[in-house]
């Protein structure tokens, strides 16, 4: 199997995921967005609502390797860690922050079996097959 349909897989799977927690926090209504003027100091801002450091760098190293930059802006251009954490403290999506991170943890957890302090300390090749065993459900 070539990594690209792993790759298109799991876009798929992170886009409708994604969507499903937004629509219903949203409530199917539109309502205005604080707008940031500086966009990579959003995106370079450290945790604070719900993340700590570490989530933080965990949770900002799969994203980047779900939803990586090419042609099109990635994970780290669209700052998904810094919504993703601002979501988890809403009541909608914060009902899912303590599976949320023990999800985090698993992700360090195999990655430390991998030989690293981290999931965000894997070289990208390390962090895939970490993926990998999460999508096809090993432990």
């Amino acid at each position: 199997m070539s990594a690209m349909p792993t790759l298109i897989r799991r876009r798929r799977l992170l886009a409708g995921a994604a969507a499903l927690p937004a629509l219903a926090a949203a409530g199917c209504r539109r309502r205005a967005l604080p707008v940031e003027a500086d966009t990579t100091a959003a995106r370079d801002r450290p945790p604070g609502h719900v993340l700590d450091a570490a989530q933080w760098e965990t949770l900002r190293a799969a994203c980047a390797r779900l939803i990586p930059t090419d042609a099109d802006p990635g994970a780290s251009e669209a700052n998904v860690v810094g919504f993703i954490d601002a979501q988890l403290t809403t009541p909608q999506i914060g009902t899912f922050r303590a599976e949320f991170a023990a999800g985090l943890r698993k992700l360090d957890e195999l990655a430390r079996a991998e030989g690293a302090g981290s999931f965000a300390a894997l070289p990208a090749e390390a962090q895939d097959r970490v993926l990998g065993r999460i999508q096809r459900g090993l432990r």
